[in-house]
């Protein structure tokens, strides 16, 4: 056996063949048993409704979108700046978290999280909401900081609310997460990046408290009633309207 076949169990990757694959950390390689294990799940699993009802509530629900980028545009609407909102980031964040600058109407400031001392370059008295964004993990190198989020509470005492995206599309490429030391309310990744596949789609996990209904459409589940010759429509909770991705979470949790 070869040094290259000890690291790894080349049977696993038939599509591999004699190639040698250097980007794993950017998208991940599905292997044989992954695909044999999603092959029996969709044969042994009943799928049902996605709007039946289940009588288990978990603290926390997936979203899936596109990509990652997506998922971070989802917490910017979802988070939905106001004049008096701030977005800290830092300054290895993912371009698309650098992205929702464009959202926060002006009130932005980048930190360097890579000491203990965080480096936060202004302070204030306003009473609006903080929302604080940084990776698990480093998409560049692959740091891992510690979380700055009381640090940043600490020069804001007249935050309204603090929420937190906490990235972790690199991080799960390799490692759980550590939600047990990490406060979140928005945790973006790729499928890819963790399992390899599918391709093209990306996960928001969302703390329940943070749905909310969408108020420029309504559609599928999301609506008790409504009348197609008047603007009428009697609408279901915030969970109701994310229904597929909420029946899914709700299955997860029974485990």
């Amino acid at each position: 056996m070869s040094e290259r076949d000890r690291l790894v169990d080349r049977s696993l990757f038939p599509q591999l063949g004699e190639k040698i694959y250097f980007d794993n950390a950017g998208a991940a390689l599905y292997n044989s048993k992954h695909v044999d294990r999603v092959s029996e799940a969709l044969k042994n699993t009943l799928l049902v409704n996605p709007h039946s009802s289940s009588d288990s509530e978990p603290f926390c629900f997936l979203k899936t979108k596109e990509n990652a980028t997506e998922a971070i545009q989802l917490t910017g609407r979802i988070f939905n700046f106001q004049p008096n909102d701030i977005f800290f980031y830092t300054l290895d964040n993912h371009t698309s978290i650098a992205g929702l600058r464009k959202m926060a109407k002006g009130n932005v400031f980048c930190f360097e999280n890579r000491h203990k001392t965080h480096v936060i370059q202004s302070s204030s008295e306003e009473d609006g909401r903080l929302l604080v964004a940084y990776p698990a993990q480093s998409n560049f190198d692959g740091f891992r900081a510690d979380s700055p989020v009381e640090t940043i509470s600490m020069h804001y005492p007249n935050a309204t609310s603090t929420l937190v995206l906490l990235d972790i599309a690199s991080l799960v490429s390799s490692s759980p997460v550590p939600f047990a030391t990490h406060k979140f309310d928005f945790a973006p990744f790729s499928f890819y990046k963790l399992f390899g596949l599918p391709t093209s789609l990306g996960g928001l996990i969302i703390r329940k408290e943070h749905l909310k209904p969408p108020n420029d459409f309504f559609g599928g589940g999301s609506v008790k009633a409504w009348l197609p010759t008047e603007a009428i429509t009697m609408e279901k909770d915030g969970v109701e309207s994310w229904s597929l991705e909420v029946h899914l979470a709700r299955r997860c949790s029974k485990r």
